[in-house]
């Protein structure tokens, strides 16, 4: 009888294992119950959302009633997750459901129904295989040493007729297929917040692309990105297009919500693409790194001037970062005299209170004069603009503008009686407000270069006509209006009424004759290098057209296997090339009206070659920056004070030579010692160069070998130092120049590059 009753019982299990759809049977070793399990699955993917679900039934041999009201459950890896239902999260990401941890560690207790049926589920967010372990009880009966159903899974040696296991189950965890990854968020080091709305134009268009942080390798961007579906464990790779940027780190693995973040500094301005990848899935977005907080000053315009008495002057300063990148003055809010900083600055409260930023003080006037308090401020085009009241005193003035850093500049001037007018001049610029109006600027200039600047109603005296009414109009006070659609070149004449004097002025109205794209190409590109070009449009003239012109630049070729990077910033271009070899580009430039209806463009190709790095060993610095007027320089991207500044004298740029030479590794010397400087010389250990003041030659000699070099505008003994044309001393020491002019084309610094 009781046989027959087993092997019942034996019919009816098999017949119930076989309906299982997926089990796994037989306990290792045997216990005093007949029970068994099924998973519904043995793959499932570890996004930690998705689990496996565990069936357990205790029987004993005679009924399907178990005795024991729980069992224990385990897995061989410790990042797996067990829950009393499908995995539950929250609005934090955090389980809900998760079963409780048995007495000791890693292992769960799961309770029976009153049939003795149990059901637990198993996730993850780590790929890999696992054992899962199912046993009546959770520890050996050893005492202190007791070892527990964790321990079985992992190998270690398990006294199994005490644990009473059921049995083991091997489940894979696979990797989650990513369908995107996202950006989410954006901030940054002083808390900038960015719109959901900012942060999708950022990936879409370079133009639109992040801007509030500060290009000094303090302050940066933290990105957050996300992928879909929410995988933890995830390796994001992140990237950045241009060197002069720096990562936080390069890869991050994604966590719970999975997200991982990445910070990006940068030591240069510009805009920089962000790109965070995961397998073939990418995103990108673009930051904008403004000029750093205000290290130097450099005066614009306005220095030694004559102003006409009882007429203001104008003064313009330039702020500069510590790697000679303008600072926008528009970031300073007007306290009285003082400038303190807007919130993106960092370096200040911009309260009343808080210590000066930059402070404007009157050193010098006349003896009956008192301006200072009457110093007019504003931001023009990220200049500081200061405005002088009319200056009722004739004699010299001083202004000295200063930063806190202990940098300042000084703006000398001397107010004159305005004496007998014999000149007239006449300029245009396009006004910034209306399409198609150009303003003139119109100035008298007395026998002793005194000028004055005609404005107001004083500009009742002067009369002016244009050449060619069919391009455009002319007002009563000089403004030229282009007509729609009409594009060329009108003089305007300009006589004064009352003075008999006159002047002239191209205006060109609209985009005229574009004949092509010019590009301002480095000397030498070399491979794993960045580099900047400019481009502007000229017409068949060489005049600039077409100055508000949009531009795109397309690699066409490039050396097999290259990678060539091209990033557009307004009128310029930055290329990175990691293979030696000729890479060709086409620029299209276009200017398109609101509505669309009517778009200039012209495009031009343009062939570089890149070379394999073998520079020389340099002597001395690499780069030397001068800033026209100032006394500091950049000598390898460090400031130096300097006691002799460069010079624009006659629209030839001179720069000091000792300094230059000792940055260079050279040293000098002079003859003679006792008199006025005839002779100055420049040792190296690789050449020597002789100068004779006054001559427009100098010698180079090398080995023994002299080559006579000559130059336009002779050296010349200013103050005591030596001074040269820049394209001179550059040539002497075989290095390469640049140099970068404002909006009025007006150079501001020079460059020399060994």
């Amino acid at each position: 009888m009781k046989t027959r009753k087993l092997m019942a019982v034996l019919v009816m299990v098999a017949l119930f294992v076989t309906a299982l759809p997926v089990v796994a049977l037989g306990a290792p070793v045997a216990n005093e119950f007949d029970s068994i399990f099924e998973a519904d699955k043995d793959e499932v993917v570890a996004d930690g959302t998705k689990a496996v679900k565990f069936t357990v039934y205790l029987m004993d041999g005679n009924e399907t009633l178990a005795t024991k009201s729980s069992f224990y459950v385990a897995s061989s890896r410790r990042v797996d997750v067990f829950t009393k239902g499908k995995p539950e999260f929250n609005e934090n990401g955090d389980l809900e459901n998760e079963l409780d941890q048995a007495t000791s560690d890693h292992v769960y207790k799961v309770e029976t129904d009153s049939n003795g049926k149990g059901v637990f589920w198993v996730s993850s967010e780590s790929v890999g295989t696992s054992k899962i372990g199912i046993a009546l009880n959770e520890t050996e009966n050893n005492g202190e040493n007791s070892r527990t159903l964790y321990d079985y899974l992992v190998g270690r040696d398990v006294d199994t007729t005490e644990l009473q296991i059921i049995g083991t189950q091997k489940i894979e965890f696979t990797a989650p297929k990513i369908d995107e990854v996202e950006v989410v968020d954006v901030t940054s080091r002083y808390e900038l917040d960015f719109e959901e709305d900012q942060i999708e134009a950022a990936i879409e268009d370079s133009k639109d692309a992040l801007t509030g942080v500060n290009a000094n390798a303090l302050d940066y961007y933290d990105v957050t990105f996300k992928v879909n579906p929410r995988a933890k464990g995830e390796t994001i790779k992140f990237s950045v297009n241009k060197s002069a940027a720096t990562l936080s780190k390069t890869s991050a693995t994604t966590n719970v919500l999975g997200e991982a973040s990445v910070k990006v500094y940068a030591s240069k301005t510009g805009v920089y693409k962000l790109t965070a990848k995961v397998g073939k899935k990418d995103v990108s977005i673009y930051l904008r790194f403004g000029a750093g907080e205000a290290f130097a000053l450099a005066v614009d315009k306005g220095d030694d001037a004559v102003v006409a008495l009882d007429h203001s002057h104008e003064i313009k300063i330039k702020l500069l970062d510590v790697n000679g990148a303008t600072v926008d003055a528009g970031s300073y809010t007007d306290v009285g005299s003082t400038f303190a900083p807007g919130p993106i600055m960092g370096n200040s409260t911009g309260d009343e209170n808080d210590k000066e930023v930059i402070e404007v003080e009157v050193i010098t006037e006349p003896e009956d004069s008192d301006i200072e308090d009457d110093l007019e401020y504003k931001v023009s085009k990220k200049l500081l603009v200061i405005k002088t009241p009319e200056l009722e005193e004739e004699g010299k003035y001083t202004i000295q503008v200063a930063l806190r850093n202990g940098k300042y500049v000084r703006v000398s001037f001397e107010a004159k009686e305005l004496g007998d007018i014999v000149e007239m001049t006449l300029e245009y610029d396009k006004d910034d407000e209306e399409d198609n109006r150009y303003n003139p600027t119109v100035k008298l200039i007395d026998v002793d270069g005194v000028e004055v600047k005609v404005t107001g109603d004083d500009l009742d005296d002067v009369k002016f006509s244009i050449n060619d009414t069919k391009i455009a109009n002319i007002l009563s006070n000089g403004t030229v209006v282009g007509k729609e659609d009409k594009e060329g070149v009108v003089v305007v004449t300009a006589v004064h009424s009352v003075e008999k004097v006159l002047a002239t002025a191209e205006v060109r109205v609209g985009d005229v004759g574009a004949e092509g794209i010019k590009f301002t190409v480095p000397e030498e590109l070399l491979v794993d290098e960045d580099y900047t070009i400019k481009m502007k449009v000229l017409d068949e003239d060489g005049y600039e057209v077409m100055k508000d012109a949009e531009y795109e630049v397309v690699v066409l070729s490039k050396p097999a296997d290259a990678e060539v990077e091209v990033d557009v910033d307004d009128n310029e271009f930055t290329i990175y090339s990691d293979t030696k070899g000729t890479v060709k580009l086409i620029a299209i430039a276009r200017v398109d009206d609101e509505d669309d209806e009517k778009s200039l463009a012209v495009s031009s190709r343009l062939t570089l070659e890149f070379l394999d790095e073998s520079k020389p060993e340099v002597i001395g610095a690499e780069k030397v920056t001068l800033f026209i007027g100032t006394d500091y320089a950049n000598v390898d991207g460090a400031m130096e004070d300097l006691d002799a500044p460069a010079f624009i004298d006659d629209g030839r740029t001179f720069v000091p030579v000792r300094f230059l030479a000792e940055a260079f590794g050279a040293v000098a010397d002079w003859e003679p010692k006792d008199a006025a400087v005839e002779t100055v010389t420049l040792t190296r250990d690789d050449m020597e160069i002789v100068i004779g003041i006054g001559d427009e030659f100098l010698t180079v000699n090398v080995d023994d070998e002299a080559v006579v070099q000559e130059f336009d505008g002779a050296a010349r003994i200013v103050n005591d130092r030596t001074y040269l044309p820049f394209r001179a001393i550059a040539e002497a020491f075989g290095a390469t120049v640049d140099y970068g002019t404002d909006a009025d084309g007006y150079v501001t610094w020079v460059s020399f590059e060994q």
